[in-house]
C-alpha cells in the first residue's frame, strides 16, 4: 500500500465520526419513512358478504350493497359498515322462492336524502321498496317493471322512474301512498322532437344515456329534468305532451279486433267462404288489417293533433299547433358531448363534464327559446372556469356528485386518477391515484372517506365489481408524500452504505488502507473517471432506463386502445410458454439460429483458409474484391433479390427447373419449402470470410514453417494451427451471429410475412407493437433479452477462461 500506517491510524477518527453521523441519518430516515407510511392516504378492499358486488348506496358513513353469488344463485341487499362488517341482510332470493317469483340477481340499490326508502332492482325486472325497521331490512312493496330502469328519484310523495320498455324509454310516476301494484298515475314516453313546417315528428329516445334526473317546479308546473349525453330533455310529469304511445295502445286492440272481424265477415258474405276459410285468408294478408286498424286509431286521435303513427318504429307525427314546447322539449348540447353532470340545487345550475378538459356550467332555470322550432333550441352554457387535468371518461359516467356535501369526483379515460371537486368553491381539491375502470364513487357523510367500485379481471372474476374504501385525508398532498417517502428511502439506503464502509474501515484490518488507496487513484485520474461516469449516465438514461421500463411493462395489460397498466398475473409469460403457436415460433428461432451459426462459421472459415494458401496472389486479390462487392449491397435489397430474383416464379431457380421441364415451385408460399428456403438465403455463405482471412494472414509464418518441417497436411494445418490461433475472431463472429439471428425479423417479415410456419418470436414481438399490444410485445422482448444475455455472458466467460489459460 502507498499510505503509511500513520496515515491509516489518522483515518480512524474520521471513520468514527462518519459512522456516528450515518447511523443518525439512517435512524432518522427510517423513522421518517415509517411516519410517512402511516400518514400516507390508505385504501382497502371490502369483501362482499356473499359472491360479488353489483351496486352500492350510501347511508351515512355506511353502505347498502346489492350482492349476488352465481354459484349458489343467491342475491341479497345488505347494510355494511366502513370496514365491510355486515349489520343486516335481506335475502331476496329466499323471498322470491317463497313467492314463486323469478327475481334474478339484485343489480341496483339506491337511497335518497330525506326519505327512508331503499330501492332495489333485480335482473328479473322487479323493483323493491325496502325499509330498515329496528335494524332489519324489510320489504315494504314491490312491482314488476316492463323492462329495466334508467334512473329513479322521489319527490313530494311520488316515485319517478325512467324506465326502458323494449326499444322505448319512458317516464312513470307512482303515488307512494298507494301500492305500487296499482300502477303509475301517469306514463309518458321519451322522444326527440323535430319540427318541419306545421308538423312535429317525435322519434323515440332509445338507449338514453341518463346522467342526471331531477324533479323541479317551474311556474306552477312540475317538470322532469333529464340530462343525457346529448343535451337536456324537459317534460311535464303529467305526460300531457308525450303520452301518444299510451293513448294509441289503449285504443288499438279493440280497433284491431273490429277490423279483423270486418275483413272476415266481408269474405263470408261476399265470397261465400266458411268462417275457417275466411280467417285463413285474412291471416295471409294480416298486414292489411293492421294498416286499417292503425289508420282507424289515427283518425280517432286526430282531434288531439295526431297526424300519423308508425307502429314499427314508434315515430309519432302531430300538429305543431297541438304541441306545447314549454311542456315537452329536447334541448341539444351545442358543440359538446356531456359525460357527467352535477346539479347544484341552491344555485339551480348544472356543472357539466364534457368530452373536453373544460367543465361548463348551465343555468337550469334559463328561459329556453320556445319561439324556435321544436328540438331546435340549444341548452345554453358557459365556461365554469374548472380545467380538468386529463380527459374525462368516455364510457359511462365521468362525474359522481354528492348533493349534500357538494363534492364531486371525476374519473378519466384509461387513467387510474380521480379528481375531487368542491362545487362550493369551484376548485379541484386534488387529483389522486385510485384504480382503473371505476364505475361508481360514493361519498361518506363525514367527507373523510369514499367508496368506489371498479373492475379488474386480475383481482377478481372478469366482469365482476370490486368495492374499495379510501381515506380522503392527505390526498391533496399525496404526490408530495410519495416524493418524500422515496427520498427518505433513498437517504436510508445511502446512509446504510456509508455506515457499512465506515464500519469496515474501523473494524476490518487493512480495509481502511485499501479504501484510501482507491480514493487516491480516483483523485489522481479524476478526468478519466469523470468521462466514464458521464458515459455510463448517458447509457443508463438512453439504454438501461427504457429497457427496465419495457421489462416492467411486460407484467401488465397495456394496449393502444386501453393504455392503462393493469397487472395481469404473468398472463403474457403464460401465453408465451404455454401456447402452441408461441412454442412453434421458438422452435423456428432455434432452427434458424443453428443454421445461421453453421453458415456463418464453417463456409467462411474454409473459404478464407483457401484464400490464404492460394499461390497466385493476383487471383486471390481479384477473388476477395469480387466477394466483397455483395457485402456493400443493402440488406433489404439482398433480401428482395432472393425473394423475387432467385426464389420468385420467374427467378433463377425456377428458370433452371423450367429448363428441365419441371414445374414451378412456390418456395416461399408453402410450408414444405418456405423455412428451408429461408435457411439457404445467402448461399454460398462467405459473408464473414474477410474477418477470418485477416486473422489468418496475421498468423506468424514461423508456425507454418515448423508445420512444413514436420510434414503436416493442409487439413491438419487448418484444424490444428489456423483455427486455434484465430479462435478469438471465431468467438466474435459466433456472438454477433447469435445475436443477429435471434433479432432478425426482416428475414421473415419481407419474405413470408411469418406465414407457412416461418414466424419467429421477434417477428411476433414486432406484430404486437404494430397492433398496439405493448404489454405482450414487452414480454417477448424480455424473454429474448434474457436468452441473449445469458448466452452472451456464458460465451464471454468461456473466452475469459481461455485467455487465462493462454
Amino acid at each position: 500500500m502507498k499510505h503509511t500506517e500513520t496515515a491509516v491510524l489518522g483515518q480512524r477518527r474520521p471513520s468514527k465520526l462518519v459512522a456516528i453521523i450515518s447511523s443518525a441519518v439512517l435512524l432518522i430516515a427510517i423513522v421518517a419513512s415509517i411516519l410517512l407510511g402511516i400518514i400516507m392516504p390508505k385504501s382497502s378492499i371490502i369483501e362482499a358478504p356473499s359472491g360479488h358486488f353489483n351496486s352500492v348506496a350510501a347511508v351515512g358513513n355506511e353502505l347498502y350493497v346489492a350482492t349476488s353469488n352465481d354459484a349458489k344463485t343467491e342475491t341479497a341487499i345488505s347494510r355494511i359498515d366502513e370496514s365491510g362488517k355486515v349489520k343486516t341482510t335481506l335475502d331476496l332470493a329466499a323471498f322470491g322462492a317463497e313467492k314463486g317469483l323469478t327475481l334474478g340477481e339484485a343489480t341496483h340499490v339506491q337511497t335518497q336524502t330525506g326519505t327512508p326508502n331503499i330501492w332495489a332492482f333485480t335482473s328479473g325486472k322487479y323493483l323493491f321498496k325496502l325499509l330498515e325497521v329496528d335494524g332489519e331490512i324489510t320489504i315494504a312493496d314491490y312491482v314488476k317493471l316492463d323492462d329495466g330502469w334508467l334512473a329513479l328519484t322521489e319527490e313530494n310523495g311520488y316515485l319517478y322512474i325512467l324506465e326502458r320498455v323494449a326499444r322505448f324509454s319512458c317516464l312513470k310516476k307512482f303515488d307512494l301512498n298507494k301500492p305500487l301494484s296499482e300502477g303509475p298515475v301517469s306514463v309518458g314516453h321519451l322522444y326527440t322532437p323535430t319540427q318541419k313546417n306545421d308538423e312535429v315528428t317525435l322519434k323515440p329516445a332509445n338507449n338514453l344515456a341518463v346522467l342526471s334526473f331531477e324533479i323541479m317546479e317551474r311556474n306552477g308546473v312540475e317538470y322532469a329534468y333529464i340530462m343525457h349525453a346529448d343535451g337536456l330533455l324537459v317534460t311535464s310529469t303529467d305526460a300531457s305532451q308525450n303520452a301518444w304511445k299510451v293513448l294509441y295502445d289503449e285504443k288499438y286492440p279493440a280497433v284491431y279486433e273490429a277490423e279483423y272481424n270486418k275483413a272476415v265477415n266481408k269474405l263470408i258474405n261476399e265470397e261465400g267462404k266458411t268462417e275457417a276459410e275466411a280467417k285463413a285468408a285474412v291471416e295471409e294478408t294480416i298486414y292489411l288489417v293492421e294498416d286499417a286498424a292503425n289508420a282507424a286509431v289515427v283518425e280517432e286521435l286526430k282531434p288531439m293533433g295526431l297526424i300519423s303513427y308508425d307502429a314499427a318504429r314508434g315515430d309519432v307525427v302531430i300538429s305543431a299547433s297541438k304541441f306545447d314546447k314549454s311542456l315537452y322539449n329536447n334541448y341539444p348540447a351545442k358543440g359538446v358531448s356531456y359525460r357527467g353532470v352535477a346539479y347544484v340545487e341552491d344555485e339551480d345550475k348544472y356543472y357539466v363534464v364534457t368530452n373536453d378538459f373544460n367543465m361548463i356550467v348551465c343555468d337550469a332555470a334559463q328561459e329556453l327559446d320556445i319561439k324556435k322550432k321544436a328540438g331546435a333550441a340549444n341548452f345554453k352554457h358557459e365556461d365554469a372556469n374548472i380545467v380538468l387535468p386529463k380527459r374525462p371518461e368516455v364510457e359511462g359516467n365521468a362525474l359522481y356528485y354528492d348533493k349534500d356535501l357538494k363534492i364531486g369526483y371525476v374519473v378519466y379515460t384509461d387513467e387510474k386518477s380521480v379528481s375531487r371537486i368542491d362545487f362550493t368553491t369551484k376548485e379541484i381539491l386534488f387529483t389522486s391515484d385510485m384504480d382503473f375502470d371505476i364505475k361508481a364513487v360514493i361519498q361518506a357523510t363525514d367527507g373523510d372517506r369514499i367508496y368506489y367500485m371498479y373492475k379488474n379481471s386480475h383481482e377478481t372474476e372478469a366482469g365482476k365489481y370490486i368495492l374499495r374504501t379510501a381515506t380522503m385525508d392527505g390526498r391533496e398532498n399525496q404526490g408530495l408524500l410519495k416524493v418524500l417517502l422515496t427520498l427518505t428511502i433513498v437517504l436510508a439506503v445511502c446512509a446504510a452504505i456509508v455506515l457499512l464502509f465506515a464500519l469496515l474501515c474501523l473494524f476490518k484490518r487493512g480495509y481502511s488502507a485499501k479504501f484510501m488507496d482507491v480514493m487516491y487513484g480516483f483523485k489522481k485520474q479524476w478526468a478519466i473517471y469523470a468521462v466514464i461516469l458521464a458515459t455510463m449516465a448517458l447509457v443508463a438514461m438512453c439504454c438501461f432506463y427504457p429497457a427496465i421500463g419495457s421489462i416492467s411493462l411486460s407484467f401488465f395489460d397495456y394496449t393502444q386502445e386501453s393504455p392503462a397498466r393493469l397487472w395481469n398475473d404473468f398472463a403474457h409469460y403464460k401465453y408465451i410458454f404455454t401456447t402452441e403457436g408461441a412454442l412453434s415460433e421458438f422452435i423456428n428461432m432455434f432452427i434458424f439460429l443453428a443454421s445461421d451459426i453453421f453458415t456463418a462459421l464453417l463456409p467462411p472459415l474454409v473459404f478464407a483458409f483457401f484464400l490464404t494458401i492460394m499461390r497466385n496472389k493476383s487471383y486471390s486479390a481479384i477473388t476477395r474484391t469480387l466477394l466483397f462487392i455483395p457485402g456493400i449491397i443493402p440488406g433489404v435489397a439482398t433480401t428482395l433479390i432472393w425473394k423475387t430474383g432467385i426464389y420468385g416464379e420467374y427467378g433463377v431457380v425456377n428458370a433452371i427447373i423450367k429448363m428441365f421441364n419441371g414445374e414451378t415451385i412456390k418456395f416461399l408460399a408453402q410450408s414444405s419449402t418456405a423455412k428451408w428456403s429461408l435457411i439457404l438465403m445467402g448461399f454460398p455463405f462467405v459473408g464473414s470470410y474477410l474477418i477470418f482471412y485477416g486473422a489468418m494472414m496475421n498468423v506468424p509464418d514461423s508456425y507454418y514453417e515448423a508445420a512444413e518441417l514436420d510434414g503436416i497436411t493442409v487439413i491438419k494445418r487448418f484444424v490444428f494451427i489456423d483455427v486455434p490461433l484465430i479462435f478469438a475472431q471465431i468467438k466474435y463472429v459466433l456472438i454477433m451471429t447469435f445475436i443477429g439471428s435471434v433479432q432478425n425479423f426482416g428475414r421473415t417479415y419481407m419474405t413470408t410475412s411469418g406465414s407457412w410456419d416461418t414466424k419467429t418470436p421477434v417477428h411476433t414481438m414486432y406484430d404486437n407493437v404494430v397492433n398496439g399490444n405493448y404489454g405482450r410485445a414487452s414480454a417477448y422482448a424480455t424473454v429474448l433479452f434474457i436468452f441473449l444475455f445469458f448466452a452472451t455472458m456464458l460465451n464471454m466467460r468461456m473466452q475469459t477462461k481461455d485467455n487465462q489459460v493462454a
